[in-house]
Formats: C-alpha cells, structure tokens, sequence
C-alpha cells in the first residue's frame, strides 16, 4: 500500500482482501481487469467491498475512494533514536533520476539534527536507473570498486564503478 495514497487515507490496512470493486466481483477477474476497474478518471469516485479479519472475527464492509494520482517518491526518510543514538532510516522504494540527490538533502538534514547511523530499507525495490543506482552507491562504496555489473546477450558487458562521494 503506497504511504499517503488514497487506500491509506481510506483506512485500509494490511491483509485487509478486496472482494468486489463496484459490484463485481474479484473472484472472476484476473489481477489486471481488477487494477482497471479500480484505476479511473482523477476525481472519480470506486466503491470497494472489503474482508477484514479482526481478533473478533472477520468483517466486512464497504469504502468508497477518490481517485487521485499516484505520487511514489523514491526516497523516504525519518530520523529516529535507536538505543540512544539517533538513526536515519531511508526506505528506497526505486531508483529514479533525483534518487540520489534526495538522499543527499535528507542525509544532510539529519547530520544537522545529529544523525549518528544510516539503515537503508531496499525492500520492495523496484529498481531503476543502473548510472543512478551506480551514483547513490558511490556513497557508501570506494571510488573505483564495481557498484553494477550488467551482462547483454547482444552487447558488450558494462559494469559501473563508484565515483565516490
């Protein structure tokens, strides 16, 4: 679930199932008719049926959500204090092209504030640009090691060395 998106600001939460989408019925559609039904015009509204199970059972009932767009910024960061020292958590959802200039403004940010540790969150990654995932590497490896190998069947090999910070 995308943080802020409208399912969040709806209230839906994880392993909640989605059984209708405006009265029709999941079951029988595969996962890209469901996605299409759900995606619309901006401003539009989609009624979904929702599953929930609860410690006191399963519930069921309805939400209706607006569409909007969907913003998924590359780079999330919080500063939080872990056993008295004050980390910065980056969660890297992709590799963009501003990817690496974020984490930057954010890291600086949080040295301001007296960050003492970084925690990279890759999961879910989806990947991205390999010359910004080269990039952003190079700030936690040696200039001139390999941050990415890439192998072509129809082109020559190219690997991608950290230029540093």
């Amino acid at each position: 679930m995308i943080k802020n998106g409208s399912a969040d600001n709806a209230g839906l939460q994880k392993g909640d199932k989605i059984f209708s989408i405006d009265g029709v019925l999941v079951k029988d559609l595969s996962v890209s008719e469901g996605i299409e039904l759900i995606r619309g015009e901006q401003g539009t509204t989609v009624t979904l049926d929702i599953q929930r199970n609860t410690e006191s059972g399963q519930s069921d009932f309805s939400l209706t959500l607006s569409r909007t767009p969907i913003t998924i910024p590359s780079v999330e960061a919080e500063l939080q204090e872990y056993e008295g020292k004050k980390i910065g958590i980056f969660t890297i959802s992709s590799i963009s092209e501003h990817t690496t200039q974020v984490f930057v403004e954010e890291c600086l940010d949080f040295i301001k504030q007296g960050m003492e540790g970084i925690l990279l969150d890759l999961r879910g990654n989806g990947g991205g640009y390999l010359e910004e995932a080269s990039k952003f590497l190079g700030h936690f490896i040696p200039k001139g090691e390999i941050t990415v190998k890439n192998k072509y069947y129809a082109f020559s090999d190219k690997d991608y060395t950290s230029k540093g910070f």
